[in-house]
């Protein structure tokens, strides 16, 4: 063999270790792109999520915070009514004193 055979023979060997190095990185740049990929889309859904998880909890505050205006409110009227009816009662038992005593002097 002469060396220029043996030079070919090399130049060949070497050109199938760099293209086999050349496949393995781009299978490798591939991957990676793929999993920036979905690293990305996983991202854009957690920001998705995150923004309607927000408004859900910025409406649901806001839904509260009517709720404890009204709660005020009704507890306001209900402790209107009660001394109404306080009232009312008391009236009534002075009518049914007024009453019975009016019962006793027309039976006298």
């Amino acid at each position: 063999m002469d060396a220029s055979v043996i030079t070919n023979i090399l130049l060949v060997l070497l050109a199938g270790i760099v293209g086999f190095v050349a496949f393995v990185s781009a299978s490798r740049a591939q991957k990676s792109q793929a999993k920036s990929a979905t690293i990305a889309v996983d991202a854009q859904a957690y920001e998705r999520a995150r923004d309607s998880y927000e408004s859900s909890i910025t409406t649901l505050k806001g839904e509260i915070t009517l709720l404890r205006e009204e709660t005020g409110r009704i507890r306001v009227s209900n402790d209107s009514l009660r001394e109404s009816n306080d009232n009312l009662r008391s009236e009534i038992h002075q009518l049914r004193a007024e009453i019975a005593e009016l019962r006793i002097d027309r039976n006298r």
